[in-house]
């Protein structure tokens, strides 16, 4: 066995990843668009045309690709951001391919090489593929975690900033939380909307656990004094508590936690700690205890 060459893995990060089939793909645009522009047939002279100009689409479509960074997204949480990004990246890139020919034209005194029309269905085509494989690979994603996690319903305390990042951020990246509603000591919010998301009040709490099936409760780490309050308005059922810290909320473990007592006369209640990474001023990263 020791005579046996060793193979070094090589790992590519998943966003060069991304780009090189964006650049493939880009590749298999151009030919689809000469395909129907050369009414479903490709000559020998079209196929010689289209590797005299691959260069240039290759080149072009990588230098807009790495400008607006359409490969750094996450493809399982594509946004119409995204979709949008990949649209002025795709329409930047038809315009340098369109500048890459006037200046190969007048260079080299040639003939127009890539005519209007074929630049125009070459952006309708290459859009189209990068959004399409885009938004099936997000589609797949979620209908796996659909089959292969289970949900738990959650409520945020508190609607200020801080609660809403968190409810950005959960429905963005943590497909085992849906948040089902807000809590405020606000009487003035009860029954608002905010997020597409209702507020209920303090008092309501064992009746928005039974109603939603709420197993987690977020709250702000300085409002965490607060939650006695909590406790002795309502017999809660077994919940979880879950702090968010006053910094940019990078990460979410629902799992971790511990369990500690509260009132005798009811229920556990798992308070989470160090669910959450954050950074400090100087960028320096650490989790919270």
């Amino acid at each position: 066995m020791r005579f046996l060459p060793q193979i070094k893995i090589i790992r590519i990060n998943a966003k060069w990843l991304i780009f090189l089939i964006d650049i493939a793909f880009a590749v298999l645009s151009f030919l689809i668009s000469n395909y129907i522009l050369n009414e479903f047939y490709l000559s020998s002279a079209t196929i010689r045309f289209i590797a005299e100009n691959i260069p240039y689409i290759i080149f072009c479509r990588a230098i807009a690709f790495l400008i607006f960074e359409t490969h750094a997204s996450d493809i399982r949480y594509t946004s119409i951001r995204d979709l949008l990004g990949i649209f002025v990246a795709t329409g930047f890139g038809s315009v340098l391919i369109f500048v890459a020919n006037l200046i190969h034209i007048y260079s080299f005194n040639a003939i127009l090489h890539l005519s209007v029309s074929l630049l125009a269905t070459d952006l309708i085509t290459v859009f189209f593929i990068l959004t399409s494989y885009r938004l099936l690979i997000k589609s797949l994603y979620v209908l796996f975690l659909k089959k292969n996690v289970s949900i738990k319903n959650a409520v945020i305390f508190g609607i200020d900033e801080k609660g809403l990042l968190v409810k950005k951020y959960i429905d963005k990246h943590i497909h085992r939380l849906k948040i089902v509603a807000f809590l405020d000591e606000n009487i003035k919010n009860r029954g608002k909307v905010i997020e597409n998301t209702p507020i209920y009040i303090v008092d309501e709490l064992e009746l928005l656990i039974n109603k939603y099936h709420v197993t987690h409760l977020l709250i702000p780490k300085t409002m965490v004094s607060q939650f006695n309050k909590i406790m002795n308005a309502s017999n809660l059922i077994e919940i979880k508590l879950i702090e968010f810290p006053n910094i940019s909320l990078q990460a979410i473990n629902p799992d971790e936690g511990k369990t500690i007592s509260s009132n005798p006369q009811k229920r556990n209640i798992e308070l989470l700690r160090g669910y959450a990474k954050g950074s400090d001023s100087a960028g320096n990263n650490y989790y919270l205890n």
